[in-house]
């Protein structure tokens, strides 16, 4: 790959076959993170819960560069969270203890807008961990917000239970 003369050089699937079949991809944990991300909606929910114990378990121990927890990990997991499918009482934690380390400046548009989308889930579980992880995101509401797109959907009829 390094070879300065394009047709010495291998292809990039050429590189990519011989790298999964020499097992270089297996011992890679970015790797397979990335696997499991791409499949997440298709796999079962034990491999889910998996995937979700080895994102947590990354986060606190900083195993995984923070640039590819904020910007690959967390909006894989905040799309998948709004399938209705997803195990949100269980990732809805690890998406906020990944919104803490978004700067402050970044924090309103890949964490809060995603966030607050959720408040408009039919499902009654993604609501309650929404309202049980409030603590971690309530100061950086704002207003207008709660008004216009979080207390609409608390108040509504079939959300009247949950309140």
């Amino acid at each position: 790959m390094l070879n300065p003369n394009p047709r010495t050089r291998l292809s990039t699937s050429s590189f990519v076959a011989e790298a999964e079949s020499s097992g270089f991809w297996s011992g890679n944990a970015i790797a397979q993170l990335v696997e499991g991300l791409d499949g997440f909606e298709l796999k079962s929910e034990s491999d889910k819960l998996s995937l979700l114990r080895t994102i947590k378990d990354s986060v606190s121990t900083e195993s995984i560069p923070r640039p590819f927890l904020l910007y690959r990990v967390l909006p894989a997991l905040l799309h998948s969270i709004s399938l209705p499918t997803a195990p949100s009482g269980a990732m809805l934690p690890i998406v906020l203890d990944l919104g803490k380390l978004v700067a402050p400046a970044e924090y309103q548009k890949l964490v809060l807008e995603p966030v607050v989308k959720l408040y408009a889930s039919p499902d009654r579980g993604t609501r309650m961990a929404l309202l049980e992880g409030l603590e971690s995101y309530s100061d950086k509401l704002d207003q207008r917000m709660v008004v216009d797109k979080v207390w609409p959907h608390l108040v509504s009829a079939d959300a009247s239970v949950v309140v």
